[in-house]
């Protein structure tokens, strides 16, 4: 099991290069390619449930549970949002993967999207974060993302921080993640507007396209 505090924002349309290069800061950072699966409960935005893609044959299947209510905070440099807690189970035991292969054969209720992610990684230390190779796993800590997204034909692009840690920490490390990655002024607009969980966006999604 484990806890997170997140906020993200998506906005339509392709990544700019202004953006990438805001994210980036003059650094070399590889994207991370895969499709991941998304099963869709009609009306229900507080429960996330995928595949996660680019396992090699052993992609974990994996269940995301919204704790309490959103909570929408004002950041640095005039950018606010919406932020929520999570609690997370994976399982990638070789032995479900013949279940796993019966559920992606399923024709209704999984959206497939496909990703292309840059991650930066930090370690909290009381109120200082410092970066970290994506590869280490501290205890206490927050990833930054910015993927490029392709779902039923559409493009469009992600902005967001995922803290982990003791539950009891996890609001704490989003503040001081935030704090430091938003003192350079973002390049657009991340707002209220736009900011929502995946389950939140999949779900009006999942409608937009059903009605057309």
């Amino acid at each position: 099991m484990q806890h997170s505090a997140e906020i993200r924002w998506f906005i339509m349309g392709a990544l700019t290069p202004e953006v990438r290069d805001w994210f980036c800061r003059g650094e070399n950072l590889e994207p991370e390619e895969r499709t991941d699966q998304y099963l869709i409960f009609p009306g229900c935005e507080s429960v996330g449930v995928k595949i996660r893609g680019g396992g090699g044959g052993k992609d974990p299947f994996e269940i995301k549970a919204l704790k309490g209510t959103s909570e929408t905070i004002q950041f640095p440099n005039s950018v606010s949002g919406r932020t929520d807690c999570w609690v997370k189970w994976s399982n990638s035991d070789p032995a479900n993967q013949a279940w796993l292969e019966a559920l992606r054969e399923e024709p209704t209720g999984w959206l497939p999207v496909a990703k292309k992610r840059w991650v930066r990684k930090f370690a909290i230390s009381g109120d200082v974060a410092t970066e970290v190779p994506s590869e280490q796993r501290p205890a206490e800590g927050c990833n930054v993302e910015l993927t490029e997204l392709e779902v039923g034909g559409e493009r469009w692009w992600s902005f967001a921080f995922e803290a982990f840690g003791a539950a009891e920490h996890v609001r704490d490390n989003l503040r001081v993640a935030t704090a430091q990655f938003l003192s350079t002024s973002p390049p657009v607009s991340f707002s209220v507007a736009n900011s929502c969980s995946y389950a939140v966006w999949l779900a009006n999604f999942q409608f937009t396209t059903q009605s057309n």
